[in-house]
């Protein structure tokens, strides 16, 4: 298996840290890595874009991003108090060159294997994973001019999906396809959203508690077989 985990090309991805709020509960995202086990694929950029507008339809949505670096995620606001210059959603577009001729695959994927709302350990804030609440959606992407300053992406609501359902209760796998990669092709465009649901719940469990959450980030991205 030829394990690639890329660290120098994905500066742009992982040297910020992704503020989440709740309520007053607060939490730090630190986006995590690529694992690369498909042979002959090599990513060559990974940009994460911050959104302007979003247009969510009965059947598929759009995100209007623009031209810079996204630095945080905004504020999980679900009664939209708070003011924020961006929504609460990013564009990931990967760049990459792939010599297979069979398709592969792109994932997520976790090794924390257990829902929780929030676990009180020895540190003044309960501790949870991004796992149980981020939710990703592959786009067809767009062709970005040289000199561009937004774009639009859209998706199919269909095709969301999450390491973690409600069924009634929350039930967490520890693996999820979000697409397939074919050969030839050299971009790949996903979003990464909220649960909207997940966060209701736990926002509905956690009703009575003043300690905040802080979310480790315990998504692993992955091309091939992965899983």
């Amino acid at each position: 298996m030829n394990l690639l985990i890329l660290f120098g090309i994905l500066v742009s991805f992982t040297s910020f840290t992704v503020a989440w709020f709740s309520n007053i509960r607060n939490a730090q995202v630190h986006l995590s890595h690529v694992e690369v086990t498909a042979p002959d694929f090599f990513i060559t950029e990974y940009n994460v874009y911050p959104v302007t507008s979003m247009t969510k339809g009965t059947t598929t949505s759009s995100f209007t991003f623009t031209n810079t670096t996204a630095t945080e995620m905004p504020k999980y606001d679900p009664n939209d108090i708070a003011y924020s210059q961006y929504q609460r959603v990013l564009v990931v577009q990967i760049t990459y060159e792939y010599g297979g001729s069979a398709s592969t695959v792109f994932g997520a994927k976790t090794t924390t294997t257990t829902f929780t709302t929030g676990t009180t350990g020895t540190n003044p804030y309960d501790d949870n994973f991004t796992s149980n609440i981020y939710q990703f959606t592959p786009s067809p992407g767009v062709t970005l001019a040289d000199s561009w300053t937004s774009a639009t992406i859209s998706t199919t609501n269909a095709d969301v999906e999450s390491l973690v359902t409600l069924n009634p209760t929350p039930v967490k796998a520890t693996n999820t396809m979000i697409t397939t990669i074919y050969a030839g092709s050299t971009t790949l465009w996903f979003v990464i959203e909220y649960n909207e649901s997940v966060m209701n719940y736990i926002n509905n469990v956690r009703a009575a508690e003043i300690r905040e959450v802080v979310y480790v980030d315990d998504v692993i991205y992955y091309i091939g077989d992965g899983a």
